[in-house]
This record gives C-alpha cells, sequence and structure tokens, in this order.
C-alpha cells in the first residue's frame, strides 16, 4: 500500500499526522489552561476574598477590643467618643463582612465554621454593649470588670472561631494551589512528551520521506537535474553516479537511457557509413554507365549517319538503274539490229538489276540493325 503511494498522498498524510498531534498537544494545552482559569478564579474570586474578609473580621474584632481598653485609659470625652465611633464603625464593617460571607460561603464546612463567627459575634456585642452600658452609666471600675471576666473569653471565642474560618479558607487556597501546580506539572509533562513523540514523528517522517524520496531519484535532486539538462542538451558522453544496487530509480533509468541512445546512435551511424559507401559506388557505377551509354549513342549516331549515306548512294544508283532501263528500251525499240551488242547490253542491264536488287536487301537489313541499335541506346539511356 505504502510501496505505490505518491508523493504527494505520503507528504500530505505525513503532514497531516504531525498536524493532527500539533493539534492534540494544543487542545490538551487549551483543556489544562482551562482548568488552571477555573482554579485561578476560584482562589482569585472566591476563597482569597473570603480570607481576606474573614481577616477584616478578626481585624476589626481586635480594633474593638483595643478601644474598650483605650476607653478606660481615657479621661477626656472627646477621646472617648473618638474610640465609641471606632467601635461602632467596626461592628458595622463586621455586619457587613459576615453578610458578604454568607452569600459568597456555600460548604457545609463553611457554613458551620461562619455560623460559629456568627454566634460569637452576637455573643460578643452582647458583652460589648454591657460594657458600654456600664461606662454611660458611669460604672468604669465595673465596666472594667466586665472587660477582664466576661468580654476578654468572649473575645477568645471570637478570635479561635474567626481563626478556624480563615484556617478553612487558607486550606482551601492551599488545596486550590496545590491543585493547579498539579495541573501545570501534569499539562507541562503532558505536552512535553506529546511535543517529544511530535518531534520524533516528524523526524521520522521526515527521514521516511527523504528516504523515499531519494531512492526514487537515485540521488539529489540537484545532480537529477544537472543530468536530465546535458541529456536535453544533446551530451551522451558522461558517466551517471548511481548508488550501489539501484536497479530502478529515476537516475538508473536515465543511465539506461543514455546507453540505449548512445548505442542506437552508434548504430545509425555504422548505418550511415554504409550506405554512404553503397551511394559512391551506386554513383561511380551510373557514372561509367552514362559513359557507356554515351559511347554506345555516339557509335550508333555515326552507324546511322553511315547507313543514310549507304541508303542515298542505293537510292542515286537505283535512280540510275531506272534511267539507263529507259534508254535501253528506247534503245531496243528504235534499234532492231545490233544483235549482239543490244544482247549484250540486255545482259548487263539484267546483272546490274539483280545487283540492285541485292543493294536494296543490304539496305533493308541496314535499316534494321539501325532501329534495333537506336532501340538499345534508348533503353541504355534510360538506364
Amino acid at each position: 500500500m505504502f510501496k505505490n503511494m505518491k508523493i504527494g498522498v505520503r507528504l500530505r498524510l505525513s503532514f497531516g499526522l504531525v498536524l493532527l498531534l500539533m493539534i492534540v498537544i494544543v487542545g490538551v494545552g487549551i483543556n489544562r489552561l482551562s482548568v488552571l482559569d477555573m482554579e485561578v478564579d476560584l482562589l482569585a474570586l472566591d476563597y482569597y476574598p473570603k480570607t481576606v474578609i474573614a481577616n477584616d473580621i478578626d481585624e476589626k474584632v481586635n480594633q474593638t477590643a483595643i478601644a474598650m481598653s483605650n476607653i478606660l485609659l481615657m479621661d477626656k470625652q472627646e477621646q472617648v467618643d473618638k474610640e465609641l465611633a471606632l467601635i461602632g464603625n467596626a461592628h458595622k464593617h463586621i455586619k457587613d463582612d459576615i453578610g458578604k460571607l454568607e452569600k459568597t460561603i456555600h460548604s457545609d464546612k463553611g457554613k458551620g465554621l461562619l455560623k460559629s463567627v456568627t454566634e460569637a459575634n452576637t455573643k460578643y456585642s452582647v458583652g460589648e454593649e454591657h460594657f458600654l452600658k456600664l461606662l454611660r452609666d458611669g460604672k468604669r471600675n465595673d465596666a472594667k470588670m466586665v472587660l477582664l471576666t466576661e468580654i476578654r473569653p468572649l473575645q477568645h471565642s471570637y478570635f479561635e472561631a474567626v481563626e478556624h474560618l480563615i484556617k478553612y479558607q487558607a486550606d482551601n487556597m492551599e488545596k486550590v494551589s496545590k491543585d493547579a501546580a498539579d495541573q501545570y506539572h501534569s499539562a507541562r509533562d503532558l505536552m512535553l512528551g506529546l511535543a517529544a513523540a511530535a518531534l520524533l514523528l516528524a523526524g521520522g517522517i521526515a527521514f521516511w520521506v527523504t528516504r523515499i524520496i531519494m531512492r526514487q531519484i537515485g540521488g539529489e535532486p540537484a545532480y537529477a537535474a544537472e543530468v536530465v539538462k546535458k541529456v536535453a542538451g544533446g551530451d551522451l558522453a558522461f558517466n551517471i553516479a548511481t548508488h550501489k544496487g539501484d536497479d530502478s530509480s529515476l537516475l538508473f533509468n536515465i543511465a539506461a537511457m543514455v546507453q540505449k541512445l548512445s548505442q542506437i546512435i552508434t548504430e545509425v551511424r555504422g548505418a550511415a557509413d554504409n550506405l554512404s559507401s553503397a551511394s559512391e559506388e551506386v554513383s561511380a557505377t551510373a557514372q561509367s554507365m552514362s559513359q557507356a551509354t554515351s559511347e554506345q549513342a555516339a557509335s550508333v549516331e555515326e552507324t546511322s549517319a553511315s547507313i543514310e549515306q549507304m541508303t542515298a548512294s542505293i537510292n542515286q544508283n537505283t535512280e540510275n538503274a531506272k534511267v539507263t532501263d529507259g534508254m535501253a528500251s528506247k534503245a531496243a525499240k528504235e534499234a532492231t539490229e545490233g544483235g549482239e551488242s543490244v544482247q549484250q547490253t540486255v545482259t548487263a542491264m539484267k546483272q546490274i538489276a539483280k545487283r540492285i536488287g541485292i543493294i536494296d536487301d543490304i539496305a533493308y537489313q541496314t535499316n534494321l540493325l539501325a532501329l534495333n541499335a537506336a532501340i538499345e541506346a534508348a533503353r541504355a539511356g534510360e538506364h
């Protein structure tokens, strides 16, 4: 399956796997960051404000205790009024803080601790009111005794209840902080592991794809491009370097093609040389035939001229014989005498006529020979 897969598909598959792993890393990071964000929000917007409010209650209770002690030590009314105002302001803040805690504390344990703070605040407020009443009545010694014997134990219980609430909120903060740290370390380790896996996968894929490409090409792409450029330019007189055992790469096939092309070109060149030699021989033969034909044509022309001359002579002799025959006939008619002379003349004429017939036969045969010679010359001229 992977062996016949195209390079483009392999690259897309490889980068898709790396991209998928990166998406997983990002998803894990976002998920863990969202958990951390929730815990940080819980820490910053819930537990920490509750701790601050509880500490504020503790501080305000401490302020009221100090203010009551200061009142017993002060003689001036304006100073006493200032401390009383401080106590009243502290009570208002404590009431507001308890109201805020009642709205934000939802766990059963937290509600139980807040209830203890509320009950301690109520008891402390009753003792405080008793103390202030004695002061208003001018019973400073009684007020001092109430402060020492009644309010201090209530104050101690109040502080203890508030401290329990603060400790509970601090424990919650510590737990959330520890959970956040655990989430951070877990997310860090997981993301580092996934990142290492992604790097290993990317490196492995890069090595795999590079090895496949190099195996298919048979060498560096730049070298393959240079080889193809030389072959395209007609340069076949160079060696193509291939790896040992390579019998299917692009460079191996190019080398085989170059070798085959060189062999074909050598064979074509040999055939061309043979054809050139044969052409030269044919040309020489044609020249010889042309020369022989020219010589034969000249001979035929000479023979034809001689035959024409002979024909003209024969025709002239024929005319002369006809004239002589007419003169002889006329002489035979005019002179019935001349016995022996006429007879000899007639005999001579017959011999001449006989020779003229022979000459006609010779002329006829000569014309046939001339005609055959002309035909052969025409055929030789065509060849």
